[in-house]
């Protein structure tokens, strides 16, 4: 998987992503975080903050119940 730009497109809503910022922190969130996020009002602090590129979350580990 690799990291899409905010600035590409941005993912639908309901799923869950992960998210990278300019400070390079990397969390989960959804849609209506990444809106929110890009339409703060650039200060320093935030724009450390502002998420830079998503991406779909990788697929959870298979579980041997063996």
């Amino acid at each position: 998987m690799e990291w899409i730009s905010v600035k590409d497109r941005l993912p639908e809503y309901g799923q869950t992503i992960l998210v990278c910022n300019q400070s390079k922190q990397i969390f989960t969130c959804r849609r209506p975080v990444i809106d929110h996020n890009l339409a703060q009002v650039d200060t320093d602090t935030v724009k450390h903050c502002k998420y830079t590129h998503w991406m779909p979350l990788p697929p959870p580990p298979e579980v041997n119940n063996g």
